[in-house]
């Protein structure tokens, strides 16, 4: 994904970031809960982190994979599944995305 200004809130993505050489340096779960927040899930957020100190942007980076990680479930089964589970109807999450009131985030 080069740009994040069509990302829309609540929506998830698996992200892969490369280096100079286009070798994958990091891969994970992109999530944006809110207009200027965004949530990367990985192994690890090391390259991540590594990449913004080269940097001068106006943001910051804080590592809450200790706390937090997304991942996806999919396959045919996986909606009724994850209904059963939860005990309420998904059905009004669009693929790749999120409800945006929650605020676990």
């Amino acid at each position: 994904m080069n740009d994040l200004s069509r990302f829309e809130i609540g929506q998830i993505r698996h992200h892969v970031q490369v280096d100079e050489n286009g070798w994958v340096a990091s891969e994970g779960v992109l999530c944006r809960p809110g207009e200027e927040e965004f949530v990367y899930t990985a192994g690890s957020c090391d390259w991540l982190a590594w990449q913004f100190s080269r940097g001068s942007w106006d943001a910051e980076v804080a590592d809450i994979s200790p706390e937090v990680f997304i991942f996806g479930v999919q396959g045919p089964a996986s909606l009724f599944t994850l209904e059963k589970v939860t005990g309420e109807s998904l059905r009004d999450i669009k693929p790749d995305h999120r409800r945006t009131d929650v605020t676990t985030l």
